[in-house]
């Protein structure tokens, strides 16, 4: 039955396909029956431009060679022409033949030949001084820089255009360019711009209702991605994919498509963004150029990494390669580069994968794409460190923390997080608005001082040599951002009460231990001593990994579920090593349970460290600790069990605590509950046996996820 329909349905569509290819030929041999009986060159251009916008939507070759004839038909016309009106008729045609023709070369990724008509097209534009056609030729070459990554450059014409849009008041033009903006904005990785412009953009559209809004809703989903709220992001996209269909717009609804595969990528479900991303493909390649197929390609031989399927993932990444350097795409290209280094680093090839890093390296450092070199950066340093290059390794570690520090700032996350209450109210208090910019900068400010304060800090104590440098530095930088941090509270007191907030964060993150780090570097230095290498190694790996994480997420509020428990297995690790023989661990995760849920940082590690620390580290051996997690409902459930000594006893020992875990918990749980709007509660249960005695401890946590 589901076959048949099948069929069916693709006769339906091949039929329309064939009576629409059958229209456009009928109105092209009707044109020219009329262009046979027109004898006069002046007269025939009006008939020739008309062929050639036809012969644009079925045959784009066909379309630029008769645009070629109205141009240089033109050209010899105009050199004998004495009448300004017939010369003016005759040179609107010419400029729109070289616009015309630059598009569909831009379609086509013929860059440099789009270029040269856009620029010929100027020329002729500034003789007649006509701002609509000199505006649409600057969105027309911004377009092109956009496509090639070249963002700065398309940013320049885009604005030129947007004066002029503005000029002529023309409200769908102004919206279109709005759009084009804001994906040059993303380019840069100014989020707060872009969403900005796309506001803008949707505004117009709904306020002058001169088109469907999906374009702006797509774009609003694609911010919703980037922020990780992937239920409202599938919902905008459904919404932009819905109007697509409806009015059969084939790039935009292959657009939706490769967003919505993509979220489900983010997400590990592989099938389902492969049915998506194969779809978007499948219409991109239908399209007479082969814009966004790259993308495409690279994301489904990432899904096929994420499945250990490396053959397979390498074979789409060629493709993806090869399709980013037909269309010049240097930014997809540099990406695809990285993405193949990487798969190399995981198929332990590390030549193969420093070469492949080395390339993206060069792109990224030329065409300026910070991101990428971020991430290549990283890669060369693990490279290097598998290859026991360890010099190389600091080096590309340190290169990878400073680019970070300029990316990942608070100010860059503030302003999506405005941006986007702005879309959801759009008559926000200004006042407000302001007030909450200036709390941005000065937070950016400090925390990125911290920042290096602690990357600075942990790398002394790893070298031992630079140690006493490295405490002076961090005094003296702790000095300079108390003076900073006086000067701005007398700048900002009509915040005081948000204020609050943030210094309770800050006072979170002084919250170090560091006898946990002395003692893990003893234990090293031990183990290095007795010439046991594989279990140095161990250590070492997993203490760096564990030093690295906490200086990445030391300004997050929230991290993945999956992400707080590689760290906590990391801590049990180490803690296990250090006290031998006195405590086990296990780690029980639910099929049902999507490890992709933000949950409080440290909302497991707090109450293990308790556990060891007051329950059994006095235990001679046997210990165990259990970690279940569970999802019930809107939910999740997590269990930390020990069997310890219990806390009554632990109450009369002198090394019991102040309860400052408890405390950090309780601060951490409150400030995620602001921000992500989701209840966490937690309760701790005293173990007995029949007999009544202590047999340890249970702590039960509730993250409430929001539906």
């Amino acid at each position: 039955m589901h076959i048949k329909t099948g069929i069916k349905y693709f006769i339906i569509v091949l039929s329309f396909f064939i009576i629409s290819i059958d229209i456009y030929a009928s109105n092209i041999d009707s044109l020219k029956a009329s262009l046979l009986k027109t004898k006069t060159i002046e007269k025939r251009l009006p008939i020739l431009f008309d062929i050639a916008t036809e012969y644009s939507v079925i045959n784009p070759d066909s379309g630029l060679v008769y645009f070629q004839k109205i141009i240089s038909g033109s050209e010899n016309l105009l050199k004998n022409l004495s009448s300004n009106k017939r010369q003016k008729t005759i040179q609107d045609y010419r400029i729109k033949s070289l616009i015309q023709s630059g598009i569909i070369l831009r379609k086509q990724a013929k860059y440099r030949q789009a270029l040269d008509y856009f620029e010929q097209a100027l020329v002729d534009i500034k003789k007649i001084k006509n701002k609509i056609f000199e505006g649409e030729v600057y969105q027309g070459i911004g377009i092109v820089y956009r496509q090639q990554g070249k963002y700065k450059k398309a940013l320049e014409y885009e604005l030129k255009a947007l004066d002029i849009a503005k000029t002529e008041k023309d409200s769908s033009w102004i919206a279109s360019l709005y759009n084009n903006l804001g994906v040059v904005y993303m380019g840069l990785n100014n989020y707060k711009d872009a969403l900005n412009v796309f506001t803008n953009a949707l505004e117009i559209v709904e306020k002058t209702k001169v088109y469907k809004p999906n374009v702006e809703l797509l774009n609003i989903g694609n911010i919703y991605k980037l922020q990780k709220d992937y239920p409202n992001a599938l919902k905008y996209v459904t919404k932009s994919l819905e109007i697509s269909k409806r009015t059969g717009e084939k790039q935009r609804i292959a657009e939706c498509y490769y967003i919505m595969g993509d979220i489900y990528l983010i997400q590990g479900k592989n099938n389902q963004a492969r049915k998506y991303l194969l779809d978007a493909l499948n219409i991109f390649n239908t399209l007479n150029f082969s814009y966004g197929s790259d993308e495409c390609y690279s994301k489904i031989g990432e899904s096929y990494k994420n499945e250990n399927k490396l053959t397979r993932a390498l074979d789409y990444y060629e493709k993806a390669l090869r399709v980013s350097r037909e269309q010049h795409d240097k930014e997809t290209e540099s990406l695809v580069l990285y993405e193949i280094a990487d798969l190399y680093y995981k198929m332990k090839n590390i030549p193969k994968a420093i070469n492949y890093a080395n390339r993206s390296f060069d792109i990224s450092i030329k065409m300026d794409f910070l991101y990428n070199l971020n991430s290549t950066y990283k890669l060369l340093s693990e490279c290097y460190e598998q290859q026991g290059d360890f010099k190389r390794s600091l080096f590309y570690f340190k290169k990878h923390s400073e680019i970070r520090d300029s990316i990942f700032s608070e100010e860059k996350y503030k302003a999506v997080l405005e941006t986007e209450a702005r879309y959801q109210n759009l008559k926000k208090d200004m006042e407000l608005s302001l007030l909450q910019k200036e709390k941005d900068i000065f937070r950016e400010k400090a925390e990125k001082n911290r920042i290096m304060n602690v990357t600075i800090g942990i790398i002394s104590l790893l070298l031992f040599l630079l140690l006493l440098l490295g405490y002076f530095y961090y005094r003296q930088r702790e000095k300079a951002i108390k003076i900073k941090a006086e000067k701005e509270k007398t700048r900002i007191k009509l915040e005081y009460d948000k204020k609050i907030m943030e210094l309770r964060l800050i006072t979170l993150k002084n919250q170090l231990n560091p006898h946990f780090i002395f003692n893990t570097l003893n234990s090293i230095g031990s183990v290095i001593l007795k010439e046991e290498k594989q279990n140095a190694y161990d250590l070492f790996t997993n203490f760096t990994s564990l030093i690295r994480h906490t200086i990445e997420n030391s300004d997050n509020i929230s991290i993945d579920l999956k992400e707080e428990l590689d760290q906590i297995e990391k801590y049990l690790f180490l803690q296990k090593f250090r006290f031998k023989g006195v405590f086990d661990y296990k780690i029980n995760i639910g099929d049902d349970v999507d490890l992709s849920i933000p949950v409080p940082r440290m909302c497991v590690e707090i109450f293990v460290e308790n556990a060891i620390k007051h329950g059994l580290k006095t235990k001679e051996k046997e210990g165990l600790i259990t970690i279940n997690i569970n999802k019930h409902d809107n939910e999740i459930i997590i269990e930390i069990i020990d069997n310890g000594i219990g806390r009554e006893k632990a109450s009369q020992m002198n090394n019991f605590g102040t309860g400052r875990g408890i405390k950090i918990a309780n601060e951490m749980f409150s400030l995620y509950e602001k921000i992500h709007k989701n209840k966490v509660k937690f309760e701790i249960i005293d173990l007995y046996d029949d007999g009544g005695n202590a047999v340890g401890t249970k702590v039960i946590e509730h993250i409430f996820i929001s539906k």
